[in-house]
């Protein structure tokens, strides 16, 4: 229920043309939601139509109308190898809808860093990473900093990089929704009943607050131009 609320926010960012691929599909909810989608993920699953390095996409140049990534971006080693590749096989007005955990309001801190697993390096420079295709992923590897680090601190700097992408959208959104819910433990204090009208509420109430006090995840879209 929580995750259906956020797919409502990608679907309505896409570029109106062209296949959609999602990369790191998962256990493929966002193809059940949208199911016109293609979901690829890094190995072969019975939930990815495709095996698809992310940093090395099988798709020709200016093929694509949408990339889409859920919690997939601070799992790529080289996340700027990527833009360059959604850069490269995007349409023109074609758009990459990313979705991140954003670590720097107060909530987020604490909620990432003190109570989540996965690291957080605020240190990473993504910037002067060599690539090689050949160089398998750690399959554990995670930086929860990255969407921050990408597209707030070192924007102008990605710019640079990416020139072909234009970021055209940054919200902040989920305060108590996604933790009520347990995320993927198998435990919940909220009823799914609850989970779309507290998020909308979250939305609606807490906007001006999510950038410093209570934010805990971001939408960003990116635009080929």
């Amino acid at each position: 229920a929580i995750y259906h609320y956020w797919y409502e926010k990608v679907e309505a960012a896409l570029f109106a043309s062209g296949p959609t691929i999602e990369i790191g599909c998962g256990c493929g909810n966002f193809k059940e939601f949208m199911a016109s989608s293609i979901a690829t993920d890094y190995v072969d699953t019975e939930w990815a139509e495709r095996a698809v390095d992310a940093c090395q996409m099988p798709f020709s140049d200016g093929s694509v109308g949408n990339i889409v990534g859920i919690d997939v971006l601070h799992h790529i080693v080289n996340p700027v190898r990527f833009l360059n590749e959604a850069e490269r096989i995007l349409t023109t007005g074609g758009r990459g809808v990313l979705i991140e955990p954003y670590v720097y309001s107060l909530w987020g801190r604490l909620v990432y860093q003190v109570l989540h697993h996965e690291p957080v390096s605020m240190e990473a420079d993504f910037f002067n990473m060599p690539y090689d295709p050949d160089q398998p992923y750690p399959p554990d590897y995670a930086n929860g900093a990255t969407g921050y680090l990408l597209f707030w601190k070192n924007l102008a700097k990605l710019g640079t990089m990416v020139p072909g992408l234009t970021v055209v959208r940054k919200e902040l959104f989920s305060f108590l929704a996604y933790p009520m819910s347990g995320g993927f433990q198998p435990f919940s204090v909220l009823p799914a009943s609850m989970a779309e009208p507290l998020s909308r509420l979250e939305d609606k109430l807490l906007r001006p607050l999510h950038a410093s006090i209570t934010g805990l995840r971001m939408l960003v879209v990116l635009e080929k131009h």
